[in-house]
């Protein structure tokens, strides 16, 4: 075990140019501006979830005109780095620091001492709480005494109570805290699972002054959408909303590739709850009414990782679950509808958007829609309760021509406001403050 001194152990892998970059002349590196993204997971693979969605495009991007280190942070899972991955070799360096194993007393002393704290108004939000937190910020001052940054981003919202110590443990010119999504608007609406009503709201204040002490601290504060940003952060100067774009690698020819496989699709991680909640619902309770009209109607529930509660929902008549998949865009053109009820949830919901840019016809909820704003019954069909749900699938599997006409019209939405070209611009513009 490591003494409460100890640094958390790093893997460092440097890229094909990282060391010579690191060593050639002062003038020639002031050619290129560093900057240094903090994640609590790699990056990549590009369709790994909402994090790699977002930050594989802009890092490809960026890596042609910066020089670019990541360090990633314990997250909730044993981080491996693939040095396989072809983002990789972009990158001037990518460190992990390792989680630390506290002895069992040391561990449960720190539990004790951050529950007994819990109900002080003062106290952090127990999402973003890390027993390990001494050792890690130890870990981080000997990682990076000795570097300078033109800008450090901070990604997500595990490690955001970091923010308040970065600045004295890495120099940089610009601090940046994208926290994507509201973590305080995500518990708000019981995203993380079933938990207590009041409890619920706790964590939602906490999180709340959180995201507001960030906008403080940091030089700008990025989310995903505008809702996101207004929950927490409304009228903060330096609070800027920069959206997702649709990367589109894998696509082809849509329109020639659909089977007629599947009547609705529903896709996404299928472990994270606010999927495990929306499928469950399509599943058991919206399916059974649109099979009434359509009793050969099948549902393809699209994505890796499937929860227990998902695994189960193959069950159902006529409704499959697939696992993880090669190419999710083939999927995607496989089926006639696409189906997304968000129920809960936060951001920006790609999902969604993918959906459009494939020219398939989507039906979501009004949360599914928020940061999109996509016109309902043009572009878009929109419903929130079941029966509304139902008839909005019903009517475009029963009108082949209404579903053409909706899908080519979110298609033509989806790629004209939701373009990496602008997405980077916004972020580029936000570094250099």
């Amino acid at each position: 075990m490591q003494s409460s001194s100890d640094s958390i152990p790093v893997q460092s892998h440097e890229g094909p140019e990282g060391q010579r970059m690191r060593t050639r002349a002062s003038a020639a590196s002031l050619a290129r501006r560093a900057l240094l993204f903090v994640f609590d997971q790699p990056p990549w693979p590009l369709h790994g979830n909402g994090v790699t969605i977002r930050y594989y495009p802009i890092l490809e991007a960026l890596s042609t005109r910066f020089d670019i280190d990541v360090l990633l942070l314990p997250g909730d899972r044993d981080t491996q780095i693939d040095v396989a991955d072809p983002l990789r070799p972009m990158l001037r360096s990518v460190r992990l620091v390792e989680r630390v194993q506290l002895s069992s007393p040391r561990r449960w002393l720190r539990r004790i001492g951050f529950w007994a704290g819990y109900l002080s108004p003062a106290s952090d939000p127990a999402i973003c709480h890390s027993y390990e937190q001494p050792e890690l910020e130890a870990a981080l001052r000997k990682l990076l005494a000795r570097e300078r940054y033109d800008t450090v981003v901070l990604v997500g919202g595990k490690h955001a109570a970091l923010a308040r110590r970065l600045r004295g443990l890495v120099a940089c010119g610009t601090l940046v805290v994208d926290l994507i999504d509201s973590l305080a608007l995500l518990v708000d609406r019981g995203s993380f699972g079933e938990t207590g009503a009041k409890l619920r709201r706790l964590e939602a204040q906490r999180l709340r002054r959180l995201e507001r002490e960030l906008a403080r601290l940091a030089d700008r504060v990025i989310y995903v959408s505008r809702v996101d940003a207004d929950y927490a952060n409304a009228g903060a100067a330096n609070v800027s909303v920069i959206p997702n774009g649709v990367s589109a690698a894998g696509l082809t020819s849509e329109a020639e590739r659909l089977p007629a496989r599947w009547s609705v699709g529903f896709f996404g991680n299928m472990s994270y709850w606010p999927n495990v909640s929306a499928s469950a619902w399509l599943a058991e309770r919206v399916m059974s009414r649109v099979r009434k009209t359509h009793p050969d109607a099948s549902l393809a529930i699209i994505g890796r990782d499937p929860s227990s509660e998902v695994r189960r929902l193959a069950a159902c008549e006529g409704v499959t679950v697939t696992g993880a998949v090669e190419n999710i865009w083939d999927y995607i053109c496989a089926v006639h509808v696409c189906a997304l009820p968000m129920l809960e949830g936060a951001g920006l919901q790609n999902k969604v958007l993918e959906a459009m840019y494939a020219g398939r016809p989507v039906v979501t909820t009004s949360i599914g829609n928020e940061g999109i704003d996509a016109a309902p019954d043009r572009e878009i069909l929109i419903a929130d309760d079941e029966e509304g749900f139902a008839r909005a699938i019903d009517r475009l599997l029963r009108d082949p021509e209404a579903a053409r006409r909706i899908g080519e019209a979110g298609r033509a939405f989806a790629r004209t406001r939701f373009s990496w070209d602008r997405a980077l611009e916004s972020f580029e513009a936000v570094l250099h403050g």
